[in-house]
């Protein structure tokens, strides 16, 4: 697999793997296991969901660990 993007929101580093596309979901992975899944909310690129997605995190208590586009 390519290397990741990093992106940094929320104060968590997300490991980003794929190329974003304009209909891309992402595969999430979380501290908490129990949130990990696909995200099919849609954003732009990999900072507008990593934004999206850590919020969402920190909202929880955990941390969002990486995502991959699908």
């Amino acid at each position: 697999m390519p290397n990741p993007v990093k992106i940094t929101r929320n104060s968590q580093t997300v490991l980003c793997y794929g190329k974003w596309e304009e209909d891309s979901n992402a595969v999430c992975v979380f501290e908490d296991e129990d949130l990990d899944g696909t995200w099919c909310e849609g954003a732009d690129n990999w900072t507008e969901a990593v934004e999206i997605l850590t919020k969402y995190a920190a909202e929880r208590g955990t941390v969002l660990i990486q995502l991959e586009a699908c």
